[in-house]
Protein backbone atom coordinates (compact mmCIF):
# COMPACT_ATOMS: atom_id res chain seq x y z
CA UNK A 1 0.00 0.00 0.00
CA UNK A 2 1.33 3.42 -0.88
CA UNK A 3 1.97 5.96 1.84
CA UNK A 4 -0.72 8.25 0.43
CA UNK A 5 -3.48 5.57 0.57
CA UNK A 6 -2.42 4.50 4.08
CA UNK A 7 -2.63 8.04 5.40
CA UNK A 8 -6.11 8.48 3.90
CA UNK A 9 -7.27 5.14 5.41
CA UNK A 10 -5.95 6.03 8.89
CA UNK A 11 -7.90 9.26 8.74
CA UNK A 12 -11.24 7.23 8.47
CA UNK A 13 -13.26 6.55 11.62
CA UNK A 14 -15.98 4.01 12.50
CA UNK A 15 -19.40 4.14 14.24
CA UNK A 16 -19.46 3.05 17.89
CA UNK A 17 -22.93 1.46 17.48
CA UNK A 18 -22.80 -0.55 14.27
CA UNK A 19 -19.10 -0.38 13.28
CA UNK A 20 -19.66 1.19 9.87
CA UNK A 21 -16.69 3.21 8.54
CA UNK A 22 -17.37 6.95 8.53
CA UNK A 23 -16.05 9.69 6.35
CA UNK A 24 -13.86 12.40 7.84
CA UNK A 25 -15.99 15.03 9.53
CA UNK A 26 -19.17 12.87 9.75
CA UNK A 27 -21.01 13.39 13.03
CA UNK A 28 -23.77 10.81 12.38
CA UNK A 29 -23.63 7.24 11.10
CA UNK A 30 -25.21 6.91 7.60
CA UNK A 31 -26.35 3.38 8.45
CA UNK A 32 -27.93 3.57 11.92
CA UNK A 33 -28.04 7.35 12.52
CA UNK A 34 -26.14 7.07 15.82
CA UNK A 35 -24.46 10.20 17.23
CA UNK A 36 -22.57 8.46 20.05
CA UNK A 37 -19.15 9.44 18.75
CA UNK A 38 -16.42 7.82 16.68
CA UNK A 39 -13.23 5.89 17.31
CA UNK A 40 -10.12 5.51 15.10
CA UNK A 41 -10.22 2.40 12.96
CA UNK A 42 -7.32 0.01 13.30
CA UNK A 43 -5.20 -0.45 10.22
CA UNK A 44 -5.76 -3.77 8.52
CA UNK A 45 -3.01 -6.13 7.49
CA UNK A 46 -3.80 -5.22 3.89
CA UNK A 47 -6.13 -2.74 2.37
CA UNK A 48 -7.87 -2.79 -0.94
CA UNK A 49 -8.87 0.24 -2.87
CA UNK A 50 -12.37 1.26 -1.76
CA UNK A 51 -14.83 2.17 -4.55
CA UNK A 52 -16.01 5.74 -4.69
CA UNK A 53 -19.51 6.21 -3.17
CA UNK A 54 -22.36 7.02 -5.54
CA UNK A 55 -24.30 10.18 -4.78
CA UNK A 56 -28.08 9.78 -5.11
CA UNK A 57 -29.23 13.16 -3.89
CA UNK A 58 -28.94 15.52 -0.98
CA UNK A 59 -30.43 15.77 2.50
CA UNK A 60 -33.65 17.81 2.39
CA UNK A 61 -32.84 19.30 5.82
CA UNK A 62 -29.17 20.32 5.76
CA UNK A 63 -28.30 19.81 2.06
CA UNK A 64 -25.45 17.38 2.69
CA UNK A 65 -24.90 14.80 -0.11
CA UNK A 66 -26.81 11.54 0.18
CA UNK A 67 -25.02 8.39 -0.91
CA UNK A 68 -26.49 5.16 -2.19
CA UNK A 69 -27.37 2.60 0.49
CA UNK A 70 -27.56 5.12 3.33
CA UNK A 71 -30.70 5.59 5.45
CA UNK A 72 -29.56 8.61 7.50
CA UNK A 73 -27.82 11.89 6.75
CA UNK A 74 -24.09 11.88 7.69
CA UNK A 75 -24.26 15.48 8.91
CA UNK A 76 -27.61 15.94 10.72
CA UNK A 77 -28.83 12.33 11.17
CA UNK A 78 -32.17 12.90 9.41
CA UNK A 79 -33.77 9.54 8.44
CA UNK A 80 -34.29 9.55 4.68
CA UNK A 81 -37.03 6.90 4.76
CA UNK A 82 -39.46 9.05 6.79
CA UNK A 83 -38.98 12.01 4.46
CA UNK A 84 -39.08 10.25 1.09
CA UNK A 85 -41.60 7.46 1.85
CA UNK A 86 -38.82 4.86 1.94
CA UNK A 87 -38.31 2.36 4.76
CA UNK A 88 -35.71 3.71 7.21
CA UNK A 89 -32.72 1.58 7.97
CA UNK A 90 -32.91 0.65 11.65
CA UNK A 91 -32.33 -2.26 13.90
CA UNK A 92 -35.31 -4.63 14.32
CA UNK A 93 -36.12 -5.02 18.03
CA UNK A 94 -36.28 -8.52 19.32
CA UNK A 95 -39.82 -9.73 20.01
CA UNK A 96 -40.90 -9.71 23.63
CA UNK A 97 -41.15 -13.21 25.00
CA UNK A 98 -44.08 -13.56 27.37
CA UNK A 99 -44.01 -16.26 30.01
CA UNK A 100 -46.24 -19.21 29.24
CA UNK A 101 -49.51 -19.23 31.18
CA UNK A 102 -50.11 -22.49 33.00
CA UNK A 103 -53.64 -23.91 33.12
CA UNK A 104 -55.35 -24.03 36.49
CA UNK A 105 -57.97 -26.37 37.97
CA UNK A 106 -61.49 -25.22 37.30
CA UNK A 107 -62.53 -26.31 40.79
CA UNK A 108 -59.71 -25.48 43.25
CA UNK A 109 -57.32 -23.30 41.19
CA UNK A 110 -54.34 -25.68 41.42
CA UNK A 111 -51.70 -25.07 38.69
CA UNK A 112 -51.74 -27.92 36.14
CA UNK A 113 -49.23 -29.19 33.63
CA UNK A 114 -49.97 -29.22 29.91
CA UNK A 115 -52.14 -32.19 29.02
CA UNK A 116 -53.07 -32.98 32.63
CA UNK A 117 -56.73 -34.02 32.80
CA UNK A 118 -57.03 -34.69 36.53
CA UNK A 119 -56.15 -32.15 39.23
CA UNK A 120 -53.47 -33.32 41.69
CA UNK A 121 -55.06 -31.22 44.42
CA UNK A 122 -58.73 -32.16 44.30
CA UNK A 123 -58.86 -34.83 41.58
CA UNK A 124 -61.38 -32.94 39.47
CA UNK A 125 -61.66 -33.94 35.81
CA UNK A 126 -60.35 -31.18 33.53
CA UNK A 127 -61.34 -32.56 30.13
CA UNK A 128 -64.38 -31.57 28.11
CA UNK A 129 -67.55 -32.73 29.77
CA UNK A 130 -70.11 -34.36 27.46
CA UNK A 131 -73.10 -32.20 26.82
CA UNK A 132 -76.31 -33.72 28.05
CA UNK A 133 -79.30 -33.22 25.86
CA UNK A 134 -82.30 -32.20 27.85
CA UNK A 135 -85.46 -33.71 26.54
CA UNK A 136 -88.63 -31.95 27.47
CA UNK A 137 -91.04 -34.34 29.13
CA UNK A 138 -94.60 -33.25 28.58
CA UNK A 139 -96.54 -32.83 31.78
CA UNK A 140 -99.27 -35.39 31.95
CA UNK A 141 -102.60 -33.68 32.33
CA UNK A 142 -105.69 -35.64 33.08
CA UNK A 143 -108.19 -35.15 30.29
CA UNK A 144 -111.01 -32.92 31.29
CA UNK A 145 -114.38 -34.59 31.25
CA UNK A 146 -116.46 -33.70 28.25
CA UNK A 147 -120.07 -33.07 29.05
CA UNK A 148 -122.69 -33.03 26.42
CA UNK A 149 -124.27 -29.63 26.28
CA UNK A 150 -127.75 -29.75 27.65
CA UNK A 151 -130.26 -27.19 26.53
CA UNK A 152 -133.02 -26.01 28.81
CA UNK A 153 -136.37 -27.79 28.46
CA UNK A 154 -139.48 -25.79 27.70
CA UNK A 155 -143.11 -26.63 28.50
CA UNK A 156 -146.57 -25.18 28.11
CA UNK A 157 -149.12 -25.91 30.78
CA UNK A 158 -152.85 -25.92 30.01
CA UNK A 159 -154.32 -23.86 32.84
CA UNK A 160 -157.82 -25.40 32.70
CA UNK A 161 -156.58 -28.97 33.18
CA UNK A 162 -153.07 -28.50 34.66
CA UNK A 163 -151.64 -30.68 31.88
CA UNK A 164 -147.98 -29.91 31.12
CA UNK A 165 -146.70 -30.62 27.60
CA UNK A 166 -143.01 -30.80 26.58
CA UNK A 167 -141.78 -28.69 23.66
CA UNK A 168 -139.08 -31.10 22.41
CA UNK A 169 -139.27 -30.30 18.69
CA UNK A 170 -137.80 -27.50 16.62
CA UNK A 171 -141.36 -26.65 15.60
CA UNK A 172 -144.34 -27.71 17.76
CA UNK A 173 -147.79 -27.38 16.09
CA UNK A 174 -150.83 -26.67 18.28
CA UNK A 175 -154.48 -27.13 17.17
CA UNK A 176 -157.53 -29.38 17.46
CA UNK A 177 -156.70 -31.52 14.42
CA UNK A 178 -155.08 -34.73 15.67
CA UNK A 179 -153.50 -35.45 12.28
CA UNK A 180 -151.71 -32.12 11.84
CA UNK A 181 -151.04 -31.14 15.47
CA UNK A 182 -148.25 -32.12 17.87
CA UNK A 183 -150.25 -30.79 20.80
CA UNK A 184 -153.95 -31.45 20.23
CA UNK A 185 -156.79 -29.54 21.97
CA UNK A 186 -159.81 -31.51 20.71
CA UNK A 187 -162.37 -30.46 23.32
CA UNK A 188 -162.37 -26.71 22.60
CA UNK A 189 -164.25 -25.67 19.48
CA UNK A 190 -162.82 -22.11 19.55
CA UNK A 191 -159.33 -23.43 18.83
CA UNK A 192 -158.59 -23.67 15.10
CA UNK A 193 -157.51 -26.93 13.51
CA UNK A 194 -154.02 -25.48 13.02
CA UNK A 195 -153.98 -22.61 15.42
CA UNK A 196 -150.32 -21.72 16.25
CA UNK A 197 -146.69 -22.94 16.23
CA UNK A 198 -143.98 -22.68 18.85
CA UNK A 199 -140.45 -22.54 17.31
CA UNK A 200 -137.24 -23.57 19.15
CA UNK A 201 -134.18 -21.83 17.66
CA UNK A 202 -130.99 -22.68 19.66
CA UNK A 203 -132.77 -22.44 22.99
CA UNK A 204 -134.70 -19.33 22.04
CA UNK A 205 -138.47 -19.77 21.70
CA UNK A 206 -140.92 -17.98 19.45
CA UNK A 207 -144.71 -18.34 18.85
CA UNK A 208 -146.44 -17.67 15.54
CA UNK A 209 -150.16 -17.44 14.76
CA UNK A 210 -151.06 -19.59 11.74
CA UNK A 211 -154.06 -17.47 10.60
CA UNK A 212 -156.42 -18.77 13.27
CA UNK A 213 -160.08 -17.69 13.45
CA UNK A 214 -160.10 -16.56 17.08
CA UNK A 215 -156.51 -15.15 17.25
CA UNK A 216 -153.46 -15.78 19.43
CA UNK A 217 -152.44 -13.57 22.38
CA UNK A 218 -149.18 -13.23 24.30
CA UNK A 219 -149.51 -11.37 27.60
CA UNK A 220 -152.65 -9.74 26.23
CA UNK A 221 -151.02 -8.71 22.93
CA UNK A 222 -152.88 -9.91 19.83
CA UNK A 223 -150.66 -11.42 17.14
CA UNK A 224 -151.25 -10.72 13.47
CA UNK A 225 -151.52 -13.76 11.14
CA UNK A 226 -148.06 -15.35 10.69
CA UNK A 227 -146.59 -12.83 13.14
CA UNK A 228 -143.70 -14.36 15.14
CA UNK A 229 -143.08 -13.19 18.72
CA UNK A 230 -140.30 -14.09 21.16
CA UNK A 231 -141.57 -15.69 24.39
CA UNK A 232 -139.75 -16.13 27.70
CA UNK A 233 -140.28 -18.03 30.93
CA UNK A 234 -143.57 -17.10 32.64
CA UNK A 235 -145.31 -15.64 29.57
CA UNK A 236 -149.09 -16.10 29.30
CA UNK A 237 -150.31 -17.52 25.97
CA UNK A 238 -154.00 -17.58 24.96
CA UNK A 239 -155.28 -19.50 21.92
CA UNK A 240 -158.84 -18.26 21.32
CA UNK A 241 -160.09 -18.65 24.92
CA UNK A 242 -157.74 -21.45 25.96
CA UNK A 243 -155.05 -20.20 28.33
CA UNK A 244 -151.51 -21.65 28.60
CA UNK A 245 -148.44 -20.85 30.71
CA UNK A 246 -144.99 -20.97 29.09
CA UNK A 247 -142.13 -22.31 31.26
CA UNK A 248 -138.41 -22.96 30.74
CA UNK A 249 -136.75 -25.50 33.05
CA UNK A 250 -132.94 -25.22 33.32
CA UNK A 251 -130.99 -28.55 33.48
CA UNK A 252 -129.84 -29.52 36.96
CA UNK A 253 -126.45 -31.35 37.40
CA UNK A 254 -126.02 -33.41 40.54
Amino acid sequence: MSDNLYRKYMQRTMCLSCGRPLRPGAVSCPKCGSETGVIPQAAPQFAAVQPQPVTVGSCPVCGAPRFAGTGFCEQCGTPFGKLNGEPAVHQIPEPEVKPAVKPVCRRCGEILEDGQIYCTGCGAYQGEEPQQKSEAVPFAHEPEPVFEKELPRAYITRVSTGERMLLDRSVTRIGKDKTNSDICIPDNSTVSRRHAEIINRDGMYYIRDMGSTNKTYVNGHELSPLEQTHIIDGDKIVLANEEFSFQIMQPVHI
